[in-house]
């Protein structure tokens, strides 16, 4: 299978920190999360506001996930792909 959009809010976290899951991937346990950027958002300095947010591709070993990720509602292909 493949990266399925998940249709509801879910939140797993990584090292701790509650990141929002946009895809996930019923056969692998694969997902791809929201992560904060590592950019800071300045908007005093114009053309230099970075990335307010990465999605980024996690394994089912670098996440707990709040809940039973079998039970998450997947609505077909996945357009948020990871972008780091």
């Amino acid at each position: 299978m493949s990266l399925q959009a998940v249709s509801d809010d879910r939140i797993v976290r990584v090292r701790g920190i509650p990141m929002l899951v946009k895809c996930y991937d019923p056969e692998t346990g694969d997902a791809v999360v929201v992560e904060p950027s590592d950019h800071s958002f300045d908007p005093a300095t114009p053309g230099m506001l970075g990335t307010p947010q990465v999605r980024k591709l996690r394994r089912k070993d670098e996440y707990q996930p709040d809940d039973d990720p079998s039970s998450w509602p997947v609505s077909g292909p996945c357009a948020d792909r990871p972008t780091a």
